[in-house]
């Protein structure tokens, strides 16, 4: 008899299911904006194919963004800001005629193939008992950096009950449980704006979300780990790591055991460690605290090895980063980076060259390569690893494989042979090379790096200044780089004050030539492979205060 209720209860289930499905469920694209002229376009026309309708709910804007969203056949709500973004978001919701709602801030982004992917996906196989969480990425700021993605609930079905929760960091999760819908990951990505690297935007956001926050505080009858976050990470951005620790910590300290809200205490925590070496220490035993609750997360794996790494401690290092290859997990509702496997592979090669295990090192990027076969990453790190080998053949192969060479006669080769002969140390063949690649027009990374640093080690100090500036512009992050400004700065600080000195001294001025060996791969220049980003950005939509993110 239960079996029969059973399969009668499942039958009436699939019934309902499929008579929904007999007509083409309406999808309804919202977002709440307010001065967003210079990306608004872009996001409608991301979704203008898929969605039945846009909402666009608008708290004031002073700019073309209303004009814009209209011309683009949106429908646009005029709203009042009530320093609430889940008043905000509520109200937008409740706009919409679709069955589903897809949620996107302004600046973001479907791609035409995610976009045929997501109708798909809504037309033939959406469960609506079900929130889908979709990828959202923010792109990396330039090849050398590492871009991040979080997945996050944007796909809803139209339920009066799903309500926002907070005025800023605001939340769906209370209500999705209240309403006993279930969470799944969607297919597809929504691509974020470059902006979300800008400084600026982030101090903005970040004294808009205090003062927020300051108004929930006074709600509160005690403060919770959701506000807790968003304090900390909006200090972080200001640059007040005492008070962000504070909050990462209190944070810590109230969210449950083994919980992602706790993962992500830790990862603002220990990025609050970063700009005061006196702290390092302090950072190793809280990754050490981190690792006893999440012992298999890859980020916090790739971390401790960074931190052993600035320490010297190569061996452990290496075993660190091989944990973090083989046996390293990550928790999809986190801030992650999106080349988690190439990146844990890329810092346990680079570790092994260090240690002088070349071939170990290779075998391990080659074995990497084979599984992601598409990796910009891997093919560069292989590709820097063959320079330093001097294996100019090698080199010369695997940029033709990863498309950098168009041609034999292409100027990148020159300058792949060049840096070979740089690695080597042989100076004179290196800047032959380099220089002709460079009046070739070769404004490649690896050219410009190898010319600087061809050009600094033999004392060409001026002359390697615009290249440094020209690597600058593509490569901004680039920690190599960044050493070597550094590296010329101080020495032209430090020649600045000679020549002070000796101009107020007594007795004739003596000229005075500094040299400059900056040479690649040198202790002074050395750095981690690549610089995990542990950090969480607040999925609050891009709006301005009235009166990372």
């Amino acid at each position: 008899m239960l079996l029969s209720v059973f399969f009668s209860s499942a039958k009436e289930g699939k019934m309902q299911t499929q008579h929904i499905h007999n007509r083409r469920l309406r999808l309804s694209a919202v977002m709440i904006v307010r001065n967003e002229q210079e990306v608004i376009s872009e996001t409608i026309e991301s979704v203008r194919e898929i969605a039945d309708e846009i909402i666009v709910w608008d708290s004031g804007s002073e700019d073309a963004t209303v004009s814009l969203a209209r011309e683009r056949g949106a429908k646009v709500i005029h709203g009042s800001w009530k320093n609430d973004f889940s008043a905000a978001r509520n109200e937008c919701a409740e706009k919409a005629t679709g069955d589903w709602l897809l949620w996107l801030d302004a600046g973001e982004k479907l791609s035409a193939a995610t976009s045929a992917e997501l109708r798909k996906f809504i037309d033939a196989s959406a469960d609506m008992r079900k929130v889908y969480r979709i990828m959202v990425e923010i792109p990396a700021a330039d090849s050398a950096s590492a871009g991040e993605q979080n997945a996050q609930p944007r796909l809803l079905p139209a339920k009066a009950g799903l309500k926002f929760e907070g005025r800023v960091r605001e939340t769906l999760y209370p209500s999705i449980h209240a309403e006993g819908l279930k969470i799944d990951t969607g297919p597809g990505r929504i691509i974020c704006h470059l902006r979300k690297h800008s400084p600026a935007r982030k101090i903005q956001h970040a004294q808009r979300d205090l003062y927020l926050l300051a108004l929930e505080f006074a709600e509160q009858q005690k403060p919770n780990h959701r506000l807790l976050l968003a304090q900390g990470e909006a200090y972080s951005h200001l640059g007040i790591n005492d008070r962000a620790r504070e909050a990462f910590i209190r944070a810590i300290e109230l969210s449950e055991p083994g919980s992602t809200d706790m993962l992500e205490g830790y990862y603002g925590l220990l990025t609050c460690y970063n700009s005061d070496p006196s702290l390092q220490e302090t950072q190793i035993r809280v990754c050490l605290s981190a690792l006893g609750v999440f012992p298999f997360d890859a980020q916090l794996l790739l971390a401790m090895g960074n931190y052993l790494q600035m320490r010297g401690r190569l061996d452990l290092t290496a075993r660190v980063f091989e944990s973090a290859l083989k046996i390293g997990r990550v928790d999809l509702s986190t801030w992650h980076l999106c080349e988690l496997p190439e990146v844990a592979a890329s810092c346990l090669s680079m570790t092994l060259e260090l240690q002088g295990k070349d071939q170990e090192a290779r075998c391990v990027l080659e074995e990497a390569m084979d599984q992601h076969p598409q990796s910009d990453r891997l093919q560069r790190v292989a590709l820097d690893l063959s320079i330093k080998q001097g294996n100019a053949r090698r080199a010369i192969e695997l940029a033709k494989r990863s498309g950098a060479v168009s041609g034999e006669t292409d100027p990148v080769i020159m300058a792949i042979r060049g840096a070979c002969k740089a690695a080597e140390h042989q100076w004179s063949a290196a800047i032959a090379y380099l220089q002709s690649a460079y009046k070739a027009g070769c404004r490649s990374p690896l050219c410009l790096r190898w010319l600087a640093v061809t050009l600094l080690s033999t004392g060409q100090v001026e002359q390697a200044k615009p290249v440094l500036g020209q690597w600058q512009q593509s490569e901004p992050n680039n920690p190599e780089l960044l050493a070597y400004l550094a590296a010329v700065q101080e020495k032209q600080e430090k020649s600045a004050d000679l020549d002070t000195q000796t101009a107020e001294g007594p007795g004739e001025r003596k000229s005075v030539k500094q040299q400059y060996r900056v040479d690649s791969g040198s202790e002074s220049v050395q750095s981690s492979p690549i610089k995990i980003p542990l950090t969480h950005h607040g999925v609050s939509s891009n709006m301005p205060i009235h009166g990372e993110v």
